[in-house]
């Protein structure tokens, strides 16, 4: 039996570590970071991970996340620690764009 594109590109993101479950408008896609973040994502479509994959900007999730940690959101590991995991979110995306698009 021939496996839906859905369910291929589910694998896919699975093999990298994420949980990934089918909800009533769209897809929650998620896992935990090596600095230990509750890494989740949402999308429509599956598949539109792999656009996100490949327009993600490490520095700008840097910000975001520095900010918050500056302001109070415990948790958030030094700048250091913190610019190597959103690097580390950088490939692990490109990877499964790359892996779905083939």
């Amino acid at each position: 039996m021939k496996k839906s594109k859905n369910q291929i590109n589910k694998e896919i993101i699975e093999s990298h570590g994420f949980t990934v479950k089918k909800q009533k408008d769209g897809w929650d896609v998620h896992c935990y970071t090596p600095a230990g973040e509750d890494w989740w994502l949402f999308f429509r479509k599956l598949s539109d991970i792999k656009e996100y994959g490949y327009t993600y900007d490490p520095e700008e999730d840097f910000e975001t996340l520095y900010e918050a940690g500056r302001h109070g959101l415990r948790g958030v590991p030094g700048p250091g620690e913190l610019f190597k995991d959103q690097l580390w979110k950088q490939t692990i995306l490109r990877q499964i764009a790359t892996e779905i698009e083939e």
